[in-house]
């Protein structure tokens, strides 16, 4: 049930019991989560969430779970705000970015859309096909299969534009004036405005282009980390904005559980409206993911109890209110604490480099890049073999009771890659118990044994193949 109603990033490979991130759920106990940054594995306290949630599912019904869900994630946004959003749900962050292409639809009545995307390669995997309006799964929630790339929708016509997150060097792109431009360009467009905070590095977006007056424009803040205070979520709303989150990263619950939380007064104009919509969109919703209010545009979707996506909602809201409990100077302390101590590492090691900017990221992520010991960086794809390497790899070195340890993905942009280690919920909370950085240090000394290993693997592949001292590609 855990890894049911999603799409094929859920799916345990039947021979490893793992899913596309390299992640399974067998070896939980014991495990040390430093890839919060991308999916989590389960743990002991989630797991108790869930099957508490079971229980409750079977007893008082998928409905009146939904509606307790509701008000719990209100209680945590604040009560000064527990009526001004209603809840758009979805099996993942990337589900959700079909959500403004919906409401652009209801609101101005319109087929042509402009999609414009800041940090595009920093977001979910499916988000740059899902906010141009391209199915990017192979099967939807309800398990129906889809081609991958084609298009989601017969009526509308959606323009994308993307602006990088990165230079080639890697550093951060203020991209302020280049949005502003497009915005102000074909004032009489529709357009879509996703902007991110907190991204696959921790990237915090050029919020100040928001403007709630500018007319016949969408503006939706992917928070999808969640890995910022509860006063910006509350800012953005006053703004009119639609704003994404998901439970599954940076408050660790298994992958993935989404939700949009839709401004009251822009949620009461798409309630009131008539208007039909692509059919297209009844491929990617079920009538339970929708606010209640929206009646009309309720009729349209079929229903379907989503019963993994309500199982995953329950551990992260288990785990959010767990952290609301913790005193905010500790956290903070605890975070900053473990980010000079891996930032030290990575600088002290000469196989690995921070990523520029890093400073301006988040805390509770660290980005690097990765060298051989011949000063060349790793690819992408050399990349990837080492992050499969690392994960799950056991040591007698870590602290009691842990074992083995899982790590961010890596990520590309336009010359290069980088991976990442990144805390979370419950990571914080265990180190709040035992505030001991042996496990991290443990952690990189792994990681920098198998870049040696993948090294001298290539340098002897290279004296067999007669391709020694050619230039890496």
């Amino acid at each position: 049930m855990i890894v049911s109603g999603g799409d094929t990033r859920l799916d345990l490979d039947p021979n490893t019991g793992r899913n596309k991130y390299h992640i399974g759920f067998d070896d939980y106990q014991h495990l040390i989560q430093r890839g919060s940054c991308t999916a989590n594995s389960i743990n002991p306290d989630n797991l108790r969430d869930i099957e508490l949630g079971y229980e409750n599912l079977k007893f008082h019904g998928f409905d009146a779970m939904r509606s307790t869900q509701a008000e719990r994630i209100y209680r945590l946004l604040g009560d000064n705000y527990r009526n001004d959003f209603d809840l758009f749900f979805a099996p993942s962050g990337s589900d959700l970015a079909y959500v403004p292409l919906l409401i652009a639809q209801v609101l101005y009545q319109t087929q042509n859309i402009t999609s414009i995307t800041s940090c595009p390669e920093e977001l979910g995997s499916g988000t740059q096909l899902a906010v141009s309006g391209k199915y990017f799964y192979s099967k939807n929630q309800e398990q129906k299969k889809k081609e991958q790339g084609s298009d989601v929708f017969s009526k509308l016509t959606i323009k994308s534009k993307t602006f990088p997150a990165r230079t080639s060097s890697g550093k951060i792109i203020d991209q302020r004036i280049a949005l502003n431009d497009t915005l102000q360009k074909n004032s009489g467009e529709v357009k879509i405005c996703n902007l991110v905070v907190g991204s696959k590095s921790g990237i915090e977006d050029n919020l100040d282009v928001i403007d709630p007056k500018m007319d016949r424009v969408i503006w939706t803040v992917d928070i999808c980390q969640l890995r910022n205070p509860v006063l910006l979520i509350q800012k953005l709303l006053d703004q009119n904005c639609l704003v994404l989150l998901t439970g599954s990263k940076f408050f660790q619950a298994p992958p993935f559980c989404g939700v949009m939380l839709i401004p009251k007064p822009l949620s009461r104009k798409i309630a009131e409206s008539k208007t039909e919509i692509d059919p297209g969109f009844l491929e990617l919703f079920s009538r339970e993911d929708l606010p209640y209010s929206w009646s009309h545009l309720r009729s349209f979707f079929r229903p379907f109890k989503n019963k993994g996506l309500l199982l995953r909602w329950e551990a992260a809201i288990g785990e959010m209110e767990r952290f609301d409990q913790i005193d905010r100077k500790k956290r903070n302390h605890l975070i900053q604490t473990w980010y000079n101590f891996v930032s030290k590492l990575i600088a002290q090691s000469p196989f690995f480099e921070p990523m520029p900017d890093q400073e301006q990221t988040n805390s509770t992520i660290i980005s690097f890049r990765v060298l051989f010991p011949d000063g060349t960086f790793l690819n992408f794809n050399e990349l990837k073999e080492l992050h499969k390497a690392c994960m799950y790899r056991t040591s007698p070195d870590f602290e009691p009771p842990y074992t083995h340890f899982t790590l961010g993905q890596p990520v590309a942009y336009s010359q290069g890659a980088f991976i990442r280690a990144a805390i979370g919920a419950y990571d914080i909370r265990q180190l709040l118990k035992n505030p001991s950085w042996q496990n991290d240090q443990v952690i990189f000394e792994i990681i920098a044994e198998e870049i040696q290993k993948m090294y001298h693997e290539r340098l002897s592949s290279s004296i067999r193949t007669g391709s020694f001292g050619k230039p890496p590609q």
